[in-house]
């Protein structure tokens, strides 16, 4: 994670406004911003996080105003597209000559290959994904439409609940393995939420949950990779589909089976804590505990299988290095 702005470290009214507005002209995607109130009551913190092809942004603050202007077009012409979970205030965001409103926490989809105005009155807080088109391998006029219908999507809920928790996945889930499986999971789903919102003929619920239903199980086990009691069984209930049908969609991943693939990002995990500053002071069972193992031995012994060494060495090793 990567903390870009927060002005609670910076004194003076003048300077918080003034690192407030460089962190936006800096921004890889550049909007033209003004904030909106007392310049003295400037509060602003934004934390970025790359979660492989994925881009993942949080910004709070006060009212503020954004646009992408046609100056900023040409600044920055990527083809981007922007999913973003508001709360916390009023809201209106208009692009492609649509408007909407909300007082409460709602799903919005930008594509910023064209211009765009986004007005948040009072104080408030936003999460941004963003992708590349190219990572989607869909037309743009079909991402271009999936923008303007969006609410005709049966994913809609299903991709604002997991765009919300995507933030305190990213806090907890060590960069490797599981960081990809979460990033290539959440394209898999954008990839789906559009191509049903630029569906004209509008595509049925079960079949879109169908097709989305292996990125929605990997997503499931890398936010609950920490619980001990992460099962197939508990899995295939909570995506109400049977324990034969969640082996027949696991088998067609390419991954090695579901417990192995578990065990496999559990101990990637657990090796990442256990070279992390903050994992060092802690003991190898009290990491092998937080990443779902009952027994630090069953860890040691899986651990030392998987890597060549035990956990206290790789975190000697980790530290000399």
């Amino acid at each position: 994670m990567a903390l870009l702005l927060d002005t609670d470290t910076i004194p003076g009214a003048r300077a918080r406004l003034d690192a407030f507005h460089d962190a936006c002209a800096a921004a890889d995607i550049p909007w033209y911003v003004v904030h909106e109130g007392q310049q003295d009551g400037l509060r602003s913190r934004v934390e970025h996080w790359q979660l492989g092809g994925v881009a993942l942004l949080t910004e709070s603050s006060g009212g503020i105003s954004c646009r992408r202007t046609a100056r900023e077009l040409r600044r920055a012409p990527r083809e981007v597209l922007v999913l973003s979970v508001q709360q916390g205030a009023e809201w209106a965001a208009e692009t492609q000559g649509t408007t909407r409103t909300s007082l409460s926490s709602e799903l919005f989809l930008k594509d910023l290959t064209t211009t765009s105005h986004y007005v948040r009155r009072g104080p408030g807080s936003a999460h941004f994904l963003l992708v590349d088109h190219a990572r989607l391998g869909l037309p743009a006029e079909d991402v271009r439409r999936a923008v303007r219908r969006l609410e005709s999507s049966p994913l809609l809920d299903l991709v604002r609940d997991h765009v919300a928790g995507l933030v305190p996945a990213a806090r907890v889930v060590a960069p490797g393995p599981a960081t990809a499986a979460l990033a290539a999971a959440t394209i898999e789903l954008l990839r789906a939420l559009v191509m049903t919102a630029a569906d004209e003929a509008g595509a049925p619920r079960a079949y879109a949950l169908a097709e989305t239903l292996l990125p929605r199980l990997r997503l499931h086990i890398t936010r609950n990779l920490r619980d001990p009691g992460l099962t197939p069984a508990r899995i295939a209930a909570a995506h109400a589909v049977s324990l034969r049908q969640l082996y027949n969609v696991w088998a067609r991943s390419g991954e090695p089976t579901l417990a192995q693939y578990i065990l496999r990002e559990r101990l990637a995990g657990a090796r990442a804590e256990l070279a992390s500053p903050a994992g060092r002071g802690r003991t190898v069972a009290a990491v092998a505990s937080g990443w779902g193992f009952g027994d630090a031995t069953h860890f040691g012994r899986r651990f030392r299988q998987a890597y060549g060494v035990s956990p206290g060495e790789w975190r000697r090793q980790a530290a000399g290095s």
